[in-house]
């Protein structure tokens, strides 16, 4: 697979925190000997002025997975909504999972989530943070053919 990002991250930006205070550092720059991966997140990697939606389309297209970080605040947001519509869609259309979803916090109820999500947990696994084995089970779900950081590796 050529696409150029490992995952595209979906989020709300009230877990803003959360992604860039475990997700990126774990993910991007893990301990030695783990592998890492090239991320695309909203505010890093969009280029200002496009239309949001080309570029959440463009952003799912690019990478090999999409990480939805489920909160109620997601579920709150219209962006997230049509993050998760296109990364859906593209689990359709490819016919691979190339969907990942992280429960942050408690299962939102599912009367306050669209059909497809509802559809897409009731039928798929779904990590959630809590997990003591988080990290593990996320790296799993990820592409295996990333590069790992060696000691004295300049990565």
């Amino acid at each position: 697979d050529e696409r150029i990002y490992d995952a595209f991250i979906s989020f709300s930006h009230h877990d803003e925190k959360f992604v860039n205070e475990v997700l990126v550092p774990q993910l991007e720059r893990p301990p030695i000997g783990l592998p890492h991966y090239r991320l695309c997140i909203h505010y890093r990697d969009w280029l200002a002025g496009e239309w949001i939606a080309d570029q959440i389309v463009r952003s799912v297209a690019s990478s090999k997975r999409t990480i939805v970080v489920l909160t109620e605040h997601f579920l709150d947001s219209l962006w997230g909504k049509l993050e998760f519509r296109t990364a859906y869609k593209q689990v359709l259309t490819d016919k691979r999972m190339r969907l990942i979803i992280i429960v942050k916090g408690d299962l939102p109820p599912f009367d306050k989530m669209d059909q497809e999500l509802q559809t897409y947990l009731s039928l798929n696994t779904y990590l959630k943070y809590d997990d003591p084995f988080f990290m593990d089970r996320l790296r799993y779900a990820l592409p295996h053919n990333t590069s790992t950081n060696e000691p004295g590796s300049r990565k």
